[in-house]
């Protein structure tokens, strides 16, 4: 009985008429919970009350009964707005209590938009940094890429030009060989073993050196030496790619005696050079071939001499070629083979 008694007075407080509630049988715990808009014990006031209505209607068919429920419809009807408007007025004070910062009716001060700003603002800034540092990474790994291809290439390219040193030195060698049996007998004592030996292995011969220049090539043509951020290392690729473009421009200046070998050509009996091949293998044959005076094809001393001149514009453009190409192009070579693995950890 007490807790009914401070129910009714918690309902009484909210100025709402509950008679008409608890004449229809509804407790003073269902009444308090529909005041403080519990939905569920308002549902059931309502449905209590309608069901109530019914019976009353059902049971009392005279036109007493009648009488009276028409004199207590007003008065349920004015319970059930007392209640509903209790309801709203509950939930809009509740509202008013938890009030979201946020609500698009709360005005906001300076502060909340400088937060908002910074919050922002730092998004963004952390956002670029993350992808700058993705990108810093992939362009790492594609330097490291083209560092690994470019270090090979530079290691063939060095292991063909010292091979090639050796082919212009014995060129050379066998060039003076053919010379110093001119100066000591003079043109016409030379045997034409000699001038078919000597000559066909030295001077007519039209080698080329070639460079594995893919790399670099893209590494030029396609932008992508930025990817290298040492300095120094950009600044040795481009030195020995400078150093090779000089030597194939000079090879290529060379190919003028292409013409004037083919020319030479003529001096020289082919089943002369078919016997001559027998000294490739055979190092007895090759001294008896070279002291043998097999028959050119012109026995003038004109044409002799100006063979032998040609011979020995070659041996000193072979000499060239060692001391200002490829000797240089070595040591730019070995330079920058030795900044690519301090730089990137290559073996």
């Amino acid at each position: 009985m007490k807790n009914s008694a401070l129910v009714i007075n918690f309902i009484s407080s909210f100025s709402i008429d509950i008679t008409g509630l608890t004449n229809h049988g509804i407790s003073a715990q269902q009444q308090a919970l529909a005041v403080v808009g519990n939905p569920d014990a308002n549902r059931f006031i309502k449905g209590y009350i309608i069901m109530s209505e019914d019976q009353n209607i059902s049971e009392n068919d005279t036109p007493i009964s009648e009488e009276k429920n028409k004199v207590a419809l007003p008065e349920e009807n004015t319970v059930l707005a007392q209640l509903e408007t209790g309801i709203s007025q509950t939930e809009n004070e509740n509202m008013e209590v938890h009030k979201h910062p946020h609500d698009v009716m709360h005005k906001k001060n300076w502060v909340e938009y400088l937060l908002e700003f910074f919050m922002l603002f730092l998004a963004v800034f952390l956002g670029f940094l993350a992808e700058n540092w993705r990108e810093h990474i992939a362009e790492g790994n594609r330097a490291k890429e083209y560092a690994i291809t470019l270090l090979q290439d530079i290691k063939n390219d060095t292991l063909e030009m010292n091979n090639t040193i050796a082919r212009y030195e014995k060129y050379m060698a066998t060039v003076d060989s053919l010379l110093n049996y001119k100066e000591t007998n003079g043109v016409d004592a030379i045997p034409g073993g000699a001038i078919y030996y000597y000559g066909l292995n030295s001077a007519i011969n039209a080698y080329r050196m070639s460079f594995n220049t893919s790399t670099m090539e893209q590494l030029k043509y396609s932008g992508n030496l930025r990817y290298f951020g040492n300095v120094a290392l950009k600044n040795k690729i481009s030195e020995y790619d400078n150093e090779v473009n000089k030597f194939m421009l000079r090879q290529e200046i060379e190919l003028v005696y292409t013409g004037t070998i083919n020319e030479y050509w003529k001096l020289f009996d082919y089943e002369t050079i078919v016997t001559m091949r027998r000294t490739i293998n055979d190092t007895s044959f090759k001294k008896e071939f070279i002291k043998t005076d097999y028959p050119l094809l012109t026995k003038d001393p004109v044409a002799i001499k100006q063979f032998l001149g040609f011979c020995n514009v070659r041996r000193v453009n072979w000499g060239i070629r060692i001391r200002d190409n490829i000797n240089p192009l070595l040591s730019k070579g070995r330079e920058l083979i030795a900044l690519l693995k301090k730089e990137y950890h290559l073996k």
